[in-house]
């Protein structure tokens, strides 16, 4: 059952069994919101060309680190992570 706000509707045609191809490929199999980005292929397109490019990057900067180890040490509720991650006292954390 699918509940999102904006329904899917079937994938078809030739460029749809290539997309569902790619997908499955990449992730295992065919996400349940490829439905729903069919409906406007150009975003999905911008979407799949950009997620693309981002899985080629492989440094990530300083600041950009410490951030996401206060994003994550804040969603588990850890403030001994938060005060950690915010200073230098453990720099394997960023």
């Amino acid at each position: 059952m699918n509940d999102t706000r904006i329904p899917a509707i079937p994938v078809t045609g030739l460029y749809g069994a290539v997309v569902k191809a790619a997908a499955k490929k990449m992730l295992g199999k065919v996400p349940d919101s490829l439905g729903v980005m069919w409906q406007h292929r150009p975003v999905m397109m911008d979407m799949m060309k950009f997620g693309g490019r981002t899985e080629k990057w492989r440094e990530l900067d300083q600041s950009l680190g410490t951030l996401a180890s206060m994003a994550c040490a804040a969603t588990v509720g850890c403030s001994f992570c938060l005060d950690c991650s915010d200073s230098s006292i453990i720099p394997s954390l960023t």
